[in-house]
This record gives C-alpha cells, structure tokens and sequence, in this order.
C-alpha cells in the first residue's frame, strides 16, 4: 500500500489559533446544515471575514480545509465523551455505583437530543472513504476512543465488577456499537419507545456483570 500523503496543513503551534478557530467553527457549520457538496471556499470567506491568503496558508486548498474540519468534528465528541466516562467511571468505589453510572451514560448516549452526534460520526465517517490521509486520521481517533472504553471495562474487571471471560476490548466495541446503531431507529417512522431501548440494554448488560457475592 503506498504512503498516505496528508493535505498541506501546518502545524497546530505555527497557525493562529483564532484563524483556525473562527474558520473551523464556519466549516463545521456548513457540513452539518447542508453537506460538503454545497461548501465553498468563497462561503466560507465571505462569512468569516478571513482573507483568501490566509485560509489557503492554513488549510492549503478545499480539502485540506474538509480534512481538519472533519477531524475536529469527530474528535470534539469523543474527547467530551471520554472525559465523562473516565470522570464517571473509573472514580467508582462500588459495584452498585458503577453499574449505575455505566448504564447512566450508555443510556444518554442513544437519547434522540444525541441523534446531531450519531449522524455527524457517521458523515465524518462517510467523508473519509476514497480519502485514505482522512481515513488514518480518524482511524488514529477512533483508537484513541475505544482504548478509553476498554480502559473503564479493565477496571471494572480489575474491581471484580466485569465478568472476565470477555475481552474488555470487545465489551468496548460492543457500547459503541450498541450506541451508533441508534441511527437505525432514527431513520425508521415507526419510533422504538426509548423505555423499551433501555430494557434491552440492561438485561444485555445484567450478562456481563458479577455482582460481589454477600
């Protein structure tokens, strides 16, 4: 496989972070209300204010500026998410409180106010195919997320709380999957009640613990 060439950008320390900031924050914008196809750099000068030189000395071209906004698109969500889970999580000092703060984030994970997140991942996603540099750099990403779920799953391993004939690995892809798939019923108009969503979810969960035995 030949060597992935990543579009011209500089580093984070050489650019003007209130440039980048300002253009990012527009790019973002027009990618979630109306796609890529309808994005253009005079657009995106034309709301910002930025000059032609300045966005190109930045970003390069059009898609090195789809490139670092789709990156800090995906990434904003899952660096939030791995905050709280890590905060949530590995602060637990009993059973009874991490389960119920596990279930208390999976459960908000897949609300319908989280629909905005689960279909930006999925364009990002989308984005990516045919572009090998953007591809690496959410795979890179995408890593870095699943190595923090696995990290939460380890320690509830650890703790006795996880039963440990499972991968904590595996139990991290499984949430996310779990949580993604929510698109599904998003896009169907016979709407699965979220009361029944949660059942399901925590009889699936109620296999992987191991309550500590009195």
């Amino acid at each position: 496989m030949p060597e992935a060439h990543t579009p011209h950008l500089k580093q984070p320390q050489q650019r003007s972070e209130s440039t980048v900031d300002i253009v990012l924050k527009a790019v973002i914008k027009r990618l979630e209300e109306s796609g890529e196809s309808q994005l253009t750099i005079d657009d995106i000068l034309l709301e910002t204010g930025v000059s032609k030189g300045s966005l190109y000395y930045h970003f390069g071209d059009r898609e090195g500026l789809i490139y670092a906004a789709r990156i800090a698109q995906y990434s904003s969500y899952l660096e939030t998410d791995s905050e709280e889970l890590r905060h949530g999580l590995l602060t637990c000092t009993t059973f009874n409180q991490f389960v119920k703060n596990l279930l208390g984030l999976t459960i908000l994970s897949v609300k319908k106010n989280e629909r905005k997140v689960r279909v930006m991942r999925l364009n990002a996603i989308s984005s990516a195919y045919g572009r090998p540099d953007l591809w690496y750099a959410l795979q890179e990403k995408q890593h870095q997320y699943t190595n923090a779920i696995t990290e939460v799953f380890e320690y509830g391993q650890k703790m006795g709380w996880i039963r440990a004939d499972v991968t904590a690995h595996a139990l991290g892809v499984f949430v996310q999957g779990h949580a993604l798939s929510r698109i599904l019923v998003d896009l169907d108009h016979n709407q699965l009640e979220a009361e029944s969503w949660e059942k399901v979810m925590k009889l699936t969960f109620d296999v992987i613990f191991t309550p500590p035995t009195k």
